[in-house]
């Protein structure tokens, strides 16, 4: 009886060590180290080189953005201020998810009328019908998206050659933009922006560690 009070016991005393070592190590993955930022914190931080940054937007004038980023700053997390310059190659849009047009084009139409033919075909358990129609699926989707890849590379090309800040050159962006997202862009001007919305701001280089900079493109989530 003693023995196995004994064992019991020893039993208790590890299970009690274990939940100790856990919880500091727990906390020392928490807590910043050698002046560093915390851990769980850091991924949404501006801690290394990037080019583009997401915050908010703080002020606007005719000329610029003022927007705030987390960073880290002296070993702790900090609220920075940026100022995003404006000029004449700079994209302004705001971004929105996309919606189902009211007016589908010949492609989705086709898309819909063969998902229905499909569903009709698996209702009847016509098994040679269901493996035609997948495939009519399959091809075309094929076909949309090599055409889609087609315009894009056609469009990248053309933006290299269009001076910059000329009109062309920015319908040219628009389309290569809503060609290749799954958001709807529109473009608007620096002064339909306000305070507190949420912005995602591009340049040429690594804007880090700058506190101003000449934007390339702007971008308001809504």
């Amino acid at each position: 009886m003693n023995i196995k009070k004994g064992m019991s016991e020893k039993n208790k005393f590890i299970i009690i060590l274990v939940v100790v070592l856990l919880v500091g190590i727990l906390i020392g993955w928490c807590l910043p180290r050698r002046g560093g930022v915390p851990k769980y914190l850091s991924k949404n931080l501006v801690s290394r080189p990037t080019n583009n940054l997401r915050g908010l937007v703080t002020a606007v004038d005719k000329q610029s953005l003022k927007f705030s980023v987390k960073q880290p700053s002296n070993g702790q997390v900090a609220t920075i201020i940026k100022t995003a310059e404006i000029d004449l190659a700079t994209g302004i849009y705001s971004v929105s998810p996309r919606v189902a047009s009211s007016t589908p084009d010949a492609y989705q139409e086709k898309l819909t009328d063969i998902r229905n033919q499909l569903k009709l075909a698996v209702q009847a358990k016509d098994a040679k019908r269901v493996t035609l129609l997948k495939d009519q699926l399959n091809a075309i989707a094929i076909a949309k998206s090599t055409d889609k890849n087609a315009q894009a590379r056609a469009l990248s090309e053309k933006l290299k050659s269009l001076p910059i800040g000329s009109l062309e050159r920015q319908e040219a962006e628009l389309a290569f933009l809503e060609l290749t997202s799954a958001f709807k862009y529109t473009k608007i001007t620096l002064a339909e922006i306000k305070s507190g919305e949420t912005v995602q701001v591009w340049a040429k280089d690594d804007i880090s560690t700058k506190d101003s900079f000449v934007a390339t493109r702007i971008e308001i989530r809504r």
